[in-house]
């Protein structure tokens, strides 16, 4: 759940919030810029701008604002982590306090839509065994649109994250022909000319930015070849990343994979982000 869906919801429930966000970093800082926050009225918080001292200072902040004031506000600060928190961070942060009460509700929803269509990167995975349901509950608490797809009857797990839609369908690689541009697809089904086919869908689809396959390099030697034979380009074939994963984790159970496959989704967001995707994705990192 995004920040502006939990100030729709703690509105909704007659509380005023806060909502605190980090606005500029300069040098070392615990989080990134756009990093948020919510403060209830109640007391609760959801999100977090880094812990520690920065975090608890800003926090009694916005219980303050909270006790004092009842119309919408906004104010910033800017507060060096050194001299002002004794954090050897060393940077410095500046953050955003904006209040709103029920006043706000319209703008608070209007906002709590749009980021439910610009926040998240979709991602596509092929295949719900034991991996693949394990890598779900990975990628749960990340700012994923996931559409999870297999050809089995009764393969999905009765509970879904809110961030997952299931498809059960005969035709996978037809899921394909339809996405969004800078999609991430993931491949690890139960059979291999089912991979292989939805590889080759995949692939030649440009506006598919990752391309994962679950394998061995012999596996990736094999559809190497089974691409060229089928007419794929060179430029195409380079796209595919298999074994998928990050370097350094060399258990195989299917949590061990999840969480390293994760860490690869995470950094190949961060450079769609940074337009960097267009050096990094093609790369083979088998």
């Amino acid at each position: 759940m995004n920040c502006w869906q939990i100030v729709e919801n703690i509105l909704d429930q007659g509380h005023a919030c806060i909502v605190l966000t980090v606005t500029s970093v300069k040098g070392s800082a615990p989080r990134e810029p756009g990093a948020c926050m919510v403060i209830s009225g109640t007391g609760a918080q959801f999100g977090t701008i880094g812990g520690g001292a920065l975090e608890w200072q800003a926090t009694r902040r916005a219980v303050d604002l909270l006790t004092k004031n009842s119309n919408y506000l906004r104010c910033d600060e800017e507060l060096i982590l050194g001299p002002d928190l004794e954090q050897c961070c060393g940077g410095v942060v500046g953050l955003s306090y904006e209040l709103f009460t029920q006043t706000e509700i319209q703008q608070v929803v209007a906002n709590a839509r749009q980021s439910e269509q610009t926040a998240r990167q979709n991602l596509m995975i092929f295949g719900a065994g034991h991996v693949g349901k394990a890598l779900i509950k990975s990628l749960a608490d990340h700012d994923f649109a996931i559409k999870w797809v297999d050809t089995r009857e009764n393969i999905f797990p009765p509970e879904i994250p809110e961030n997952v839609s299931t498809c059960l369908t005969n035709q996978p690689d037809q899921q394909l022909t339809s996405t969004l541009p800078d999609t991430f697809v993931l491949i690890m089904t139960h059979n291999h000319d089912l991979d292989f086919k939805i590889a080759c869908a995949a692939l030649q689809n440009p506006k598919i930015s990752f391309v994962g396959l679950i394998g061995s390099a012999t596996k990736k030697a094999r559809f190497v070849k089974r691409f060229a034979d089928h007419g794929l380009t060179l430029d195409q074939i380079s796209r595919l990343t298999c074994p998928i994963g990050i370097r350094g984790i060399n258990s195989k159970t299917p949590q061990a994979i999840a969480a390293s496959v994760t860490a690869q989704m995470l950094i190949s967001t961060e450079l769609v982000k940074t337009a960097k995707n267009n050096v990094y994705l093609r790369q083979n990192h088998a």
